[in-house]
């Protein structure tokens, strides 16, 4: 397998790294709100009843831009966080944070603890957030309504989060919703059904086994998420089975990744129609040399991953007219000769290695910047 020493992660991990979004520099963990380690926390829980109160912490130098938050009030390097007092509430530690609640575009609450409805609650007193992270909470119908309550999110990341898949419904009033990442959730097409208004542009629904694409069908490709989604990231789910029936031909996909997805070459033949398709993944597809002749026509291919076990160099062939592609994660039982071949011949820029999610989404507008990868 070829891979790319420069190969992004999968844009999921977005949640468990901090992101940078205009105007509100580093977005906080939930141990940089609090001031305590993950086992600090779990120690708390035990032994106070204050435990969902939140530490308040001092606000970084606004000389410094990106600067991480400095320790907290009163603490020397070495020493305990101050105890938690009945005033320390989310919105105390944003105040503290950002200087005021209207400052705070995005905040990162991952982690694998429930969240206390107080701490919740306190979301939609936040007036410019846009961009919430709950990966692996555990929330229950009143914490996934509290996030509903928060009417400007943009962007809602609930990777691997515990909740009813039916829950969703109490997400359907946020209309300004453009990014929604369910994956490694109990989400299926029922469940997605409860939303399909919402004028989602990204979705990810990565390992998602109830996810069959079958809701999403021709007749009704206008009714869901505004007929306008830009990116859809299905990797692992069995998006193959009908949802390929909904992205034939939609004009605004640009971005597909169906990783081992139960894509079959039938479901490539309109594929073709889908024009400003930028970025495909085929990865670990039961697809075949036969099939994959349908590529030849998506002459805006920038990226593709075939990554297919079935495919042989005369799938090349089909490729060589795609005057745009920059990047191919080829099949293994393409040879090295081969691929030099094809470089020299028909294509010169072109560079073989793993497409990340985040090297797809990069070029997406719209949407808030795709953010860089920090240790």
């Amino acid at each position: 397998m070829f891979r790319s020493p420069n190969c992004w992660p999968s844009y999921s991990m977005l949640a468990l790294i901090a992101v940078t979004v205009g105007g509100c520099g580093k977005v906080p963990t939930w141990s940089e709100i609090t001031g305590k380690s993950k086992t600090d926390e779990e120690s708390a829980t035990k032994t106070t009843a204050a435990t969902d109160q939140v530490d308040t912490v001092t606000p970084p130098d606004a000389s410094q831009p990106g600067q991480s938050p400095p320790s907290t009030v009163g603490q020397n390097p070495g020493q305990n966080p101050p105890p938690q007092t009945a005033t320390s509430t989310l919105k105390a530690a944003v105040t503290q944070r950002f200087g005021s609640l209207d400052k705070c575009q995005a905040l990162n609450l991952a982690g694998s603890n429930a969240l206390s409805p107080d701490i919740l609650n306190d979301l939609k007193d936040l007036p410019t957030l846009e961009h919430l992270i709950l990966n692996g909470r555990p929330l229950n119908s009143a914490a996934m309504q509290a996030v509903g309550n928060v009417k400007t999110l943009k962007s809602l990341y609930l990777d691997g989060a515990t909740f009813s898949p039916f829950d969703l419904e109490r997400i359907a009033l946020l209309d300004n919703l453009r990014h929604l990442n369910v994956s490694r959730t109990q989400v299926s097409d029922q469940a997605l059904a409860l939303i399909k208004h919402l004028p989602l542009e990204i979705l990810q629904v990565q390992n998602c086994g109830g996810v069959h694409g079958e809701w999403f069908t021709a007749k009704g490709r206008d009714k869901w998420f505004g007929g306008g989604l830009k990116m859809i990231e299905a990797d692992k789910s069995r998006f193959g089975d009908w949802g390929f029936v909904y992205v034939n031909g939609s004009a605004d996909l640009e971005v597909l990744m169906a990783t081992q997805a139960g894509v079959e070459d039938g479901r490539l033949t309109g594929l073709a129609r889908c024009k400003n398709l930028r970025v495909l993944s085929l990865r670990e597809n039961p697809i075949s040399d036969f099939g994959a002749k349908e590529l030849m026509k998506l002459q805006n291919l920038e990226a593709i991953d075939i990554f297919a076990d079935r495919l042989t160099e005369a799938t090349l062939a089909s490729l060589k007219g795609l005057k745009k592609l920059k990047r191919m994660n080829p099949a293994p039982l393409f040879s090295e000769q081969a691929l030099q071949f094809f470089r020299t011949k028909f294509n010169p820029d072109i560079t073989y290695g793993e497409i990340g999610t985040f090297e797809a989404a990069a070029g997406l507008t719209g949407i808030h910047e795709i953010p860089p990868l920090i240790n």
